[in-house]
Order: C-alpha cells, then structure tokens, then sequence
C-alpha cells in the first residue's frame, strides 16, 4: 500500500478512536439524560446501555456486572480512598496503587468507564460476550486493558443503533425502530397479540417497528384508555397478553 495511503488510514482510525470518546461532558462529569441503565444494576451512556440490554435479549439472560461501580464511574477527589467514599475512578485507582498495579485503574479523568463505555464482568458473563458480543458492540477484542479478562469495552461504530428495549427480558420496550437481533423477536411477538385483538391485517412475521405498526398500537392503547403514544412497555404489554379480553373480542 502506498505511504500516502497508509497515513490517510491510519488518521482515519485515530479520528474514529477520537470521536467515540469526545463528549459534550467532561469524564466522569456525565449528566442523568445522557445514561440509562442496564441489567439489574449499574448504568452506561444511553448507547451503550441500548447495546448491552438488547444483548440481554439476543440470549435471553440478564448479565450483570461486577457491581453498579463497574459500569459508569464519576471522577470523585483524590481523598475518596481514605475517607471510604466507594465506587469512584479516584478511589479505584488509589485501591489498585495501594497493592503496587496502578495499571489496574486509569488515571482519573481518563477512564473508559468516565465516559460509560466500560464495563466490568464475572466470568460467565464474559463467556457469553465472547460468543455473542461483537454485533451489539460488546467485544474484548477491542478493549482498552488486553491484561484485564473482566473489563469490557464499548465500540458503537460496530453497534447498529436501535432504541433501548430497557431491563425487562419479558416486556421489554419497544418503539419505532426497534428490531433486529435481540429485540426482533419480541416485536413479532407484538405484533401477534395485536392481531390476536381483531387486526387481522397485521404483519405478523416482520421483525421490525414500523410507523404502521405504531400506529396500530396507538390505535389499541386509546381502546384500553391507556397514553397513545405508540410505544409498548410494561402495561401494554398486560393489556395485550390478556386471554380472557381476546376470547370476549371474538
């Protein structure tokens, strides 16, 4: 490959590397609106957590991680470690220094897990990472700690952005746009229920939701007084499973 060839890709990489980290916050310093979160515990930016949690679905398990501070970390003082203020990038770095491997913990201000691509897992959790990761963005082929086996890290460049299906692995949110690997499923599942309460006309198979369908859903929510907002969370999803509505429909 030619030099000049070579030096144009070589800054396009660094410019990707660049641009998933640039935030319009400071490390550590994330707002509430810019996380969601994830599992049973813990949160990462919004991204990253709609990434995490339609894993959860592709393999029907929740994954959780080492503890809420394994996910998103704030900066904390360099105090935090004496005074037993736990879960801050501060304090983990001083808990690693203390038994001489500061490489266990970035220098505050620097953490992956400041920005909210990082997480840290138990075993199993990675194994499952490993088989089934990569497309949701989730690999440790791409980490930035090679030496540590329980840290992950998020690469949204490989992520196909969909909406957050959020932490529920039996009524999982969905909106327009939601589909694809892990939340497909559960919209044909949606739209199974919505033609099982007389909308024949649904497409039943397709995996993806579309403004047709939202608007069937809206149409079925203002039937059962509920917000017709075309998204399904928890109470519509009760409302859709209720057999004993069906047989009184038909």
């Amino acid at each position: 490959m030619p030099r000049y060839l070579m030096a144009i890709l070589v800054a396009f990489i660094a410019s990707l590397g660049m641009a998933q980290s640039a935030q319009a916050w400071p490390n550590g310093g994330a707002p509430e609106s810019a996380l969601s979160p994830i599992g049973n515990c813990g949160v990462l930016t919004n991204k990253a957590a709609a990434a995490w949690n339609t894993l959860q679905l592709y393999v029907r398990e929740d994954l959780p991680p080492n503890g809420c501070a394994s996910t998103y970390r704030k900066v904390g003082r360099p105090s935090d470690f004496e005074s037993g203020v736990f879960g801050t990038q501060w304090y983990f770095r001083s808990f690693w220094c203390a038994q001489g491997k500061c490489g266990n913990a970035a220098p505050p201000g620097t953490s992956n897990h400041g920005w909210g691509l990082a997480i840290d897992v138990p075993q199993y959790v990675r194994n499952m990472v490993d088989r089934f990761g990569a497309r949701f963005g989730w690999c440790k082929c791409w980490s930035d700690a090679a030496h540590e086996w329980w840290h992950l890290k998020f690469n949204d460049y490989q992520w196909k952005n969909r909406p957050d299906p959020g932490t529920n692995l039996r009524s999982p949110i969905l909106r327009r746009g939601s589909g694809g690997p892990g939340q497909g499923r559960y919209v044909r599942f949606a739209r199974q229920w919505i033609k099982r309460h007389g909308q024949p006309r649904t497409r039943t198979k397709s995996q993806w939701y579309t403004r047709e369908f939202a608007s069937r859903v809206s149409t079925f929510q203002r039937r059962h007084n509920m917000k017709a907002d075309g998204v399904i969370g928890p109470r519509t999803w009760s409302k859709l499973r209720n057999r004993r509505e069906i047989r009184r429909n038909h």
